[in-house]
């Protein structure tokens, strides 16, 4: 199945804007039509999960817009290009 990724780095912008960017990508749609991220996932909890990039050995999966989200230890987020049926 194709992805897409956002690169996050520690220079780039915030992983929650990285995330729904994103989605907004693989749905063709503005970030402010997206269901709001908190009603899938605890933002701020992601985010710390992995704000300490250098030791943070985790990575995550889940849905969200009816796409599989996947932020990796680099903190890249991979994005289904299609939903599955």
């Amino acid at each position: 199945m194709p992805t897409s990724t956002t690169n996050h780095g520690p220079r780039d912008r915030d992983l929650v804007v990285a995330i729904t960017d994103a989605i907004a990508d693989a749905t063709g749609r503005e970030p402010f039509e997206l269901e709001p991220l908190y009603e899938t996932i605890d933002p701020e909890a992601l985010s710390a999960l992995f704000a300490e990039r250098e030791t943070a050995d985790v990575s995550i999966t889940f849905q969200y817009e009816g796409h599989a989200v996947r932020i990796d230890e680099a903190a890249d987020v991979h994005v289904d290009a299609a939903p599955p049926n």
